[in-house]
């Protein structure tokens, strides 16, 4: 609670946010949040004091702000115009946390460095792109989108010129890789019993779990239906992590980091599907490695 009261206070920042720590004594010196925003800002807890550990942005942005304009005074009403509001009335739903599954990831243990993201990450940039890209694609199967709607996508982006060619032919060589093909392709449900295969890229939801709202989007929900039932729904989450299919050991830090995100997502479609939860798959998709990755969860 108290870890997610300094998330807030660190990034409800309109202009500016400036954090002046106090130096810790010795026994404080890796128990304080100096000592996990030291941590997480520079890597070293124990930082030297008395100056500038970590600077994002312009220092000097007060400096080219735009004039405000003097605001009118504002003028009481007449009495005869005047109206009285009643309170309202109690709401159960209204007081409910919101949250995303997207936050989820990681479980009850996160890295504070991950969440602070400070920085315009260009890995950050490129892994929205990519998501973009993918959003076009509905079976791989289909022509592929032309580099002219790409090359727009990437633009919205601010990515241009040589870095925005480089990261449509990394987009195309993707999806040619076999696990990416595989699961994105109609082969791929051939042994599905459905009379029709909807694929929802990006599905969006606000969903009530237990005293939770969640507020998300799915990155592609795959539904197979007889008639106006679902029979099955798969969920695919696209990842662009640099990852080695050999090593098991971070492919299970993988797993367990990404799993209450999955499972979030498997019960939220169940409900809005009335499907089973067992005929709810969820999988991620690593685009990055040579032939790709899948893995079920």
């Amino acid at each position: 609670e108290s870890l997610s009261v300094l998330y807030v206070a660190l990034t409800r920042g309109i202009l500016a946010t400036y954090m002046i720590t106090k130096p810790p004594t010795a026994k404080e010196q890796n128990g304080t949040f100096a000592a996990v925003l030291k941590a997480a800002l520079t890597g070293d807890a124990g930082a030297a004091t008395d100056n500038v550990l970590a600077e994002f942005g312009r220092a000097d942005w007060h400096e080219h702000l735009p004039p405000t304009p003097a605001e009118p005074l504002e003028q009481p009403l007449p009495a005869a115009q005047q109206k009285l509001l009643a309170p309202s009335k109690p709401s159960r739903v209204r007081n409910l946390e919101r949250q995303s599954p997207s936050a989820m990831e990681g479980g009850t243990k996160i890295r504070l460095a991950n969440r602070l993201r400070l920085e315009d990450s260009p890995a950050l940039t490129r892994g929205s792109i990519i998501h973009a890209f993918f959003e076009l694609i509905q079976w791989l199967d289909d022509p592929a989108p032309a580099d002219e709607t790409l090359a727009q996508i990437a633009k919205a982006f601010g990515v241009t010129g040589e870095l925005q060619n480089e990261y449509i032919q990394a987009f195309r060589l993707m999806c040619t890789k076999p696990a990416v093909r595989a699961a994105m392709s109609r082969q791929g449900y051939k042994d599905i019993q459905a009379s029709n295969i909807e694929v929802l890229a990006e599905h969006c939801f606000a969903e009530r779990l237990g005293d939770t709202i969640m507020r998300g989007s799915v990155d592609r929900l795959v539904i197979g239906r007889d008639g106006k039932t679902a029979t099955f729904a798969d969920i695919i989450d696209f990842k662009t992590d640099a990852i080695d299919p050999a090593d098991e050991k971070s492919l299970k830090e993988l797993v367990r980091f990404y799993s209450p995100q999955i499972e979030a997502y498997r019960k939220i479609v169940s409900r809005q599907t009335r499907l089973p939860i067992e005929r709810v798959s969820g999988r991620l998709l690593f685009v990055g490695p040579p032939e790709g990755l899948v893995i079920q969860l």
